[in-house]
């Protein structure tokens, strides 16, 4: 038999969504970035992390993280799937070049660094 349980304070549903959020925008460029880190550690040939980076922002590009708390008798849930929509494509372009800018950016950072101690 179901409780009820009361509404969460809107706050709680404000932090939940930014989490969310962030969740959503931060982990296909952090896990690529980590990717360049550890090819460059690794010292691999560019093909090899070039492709781990572009599949990983593809993935990533739809890829959602979804946090709803418990509203008015109905249980909460936290998730993760894929969506591919036609009124999300153009968010799921515009979070794979964000993924791809990020990249291409930490490259170039760890790129210079490499130069100027070596």
């Amino acid at each position: 038999m179901p409780s009820y349980h009361p509404a969460p304070p809107l706050w709680l549903r404000t932090v939940a969504d930014t989490w969310g959020g962030i969740a959503n925008l931060a982990a296909g460029p952090l896990a690529a970035v980590f990717l360049i880190v550890v090819a460059f550690n690794q010292r691999m040939a560019w093909r090899w992390p070039v492709f781990a980076v572009v599949f990983t922002a593809f993935l990533s590009a739809f890829t959602v993280f979804v946090v709803r708390l418990p509203d008015h008798g109905k249980g909460g849930e936290i998730a993760v799937g894929l969506k591919a929509a036609a009124e999300t494509l153009w968010q799921n372009a515009g979070r794979f070049a964000l993924t791809l800018a990020v990249v291409a950016a930490a490259y170039a950072l760890l790129r210079r660094q490499t130069r100027t101690t070596a």
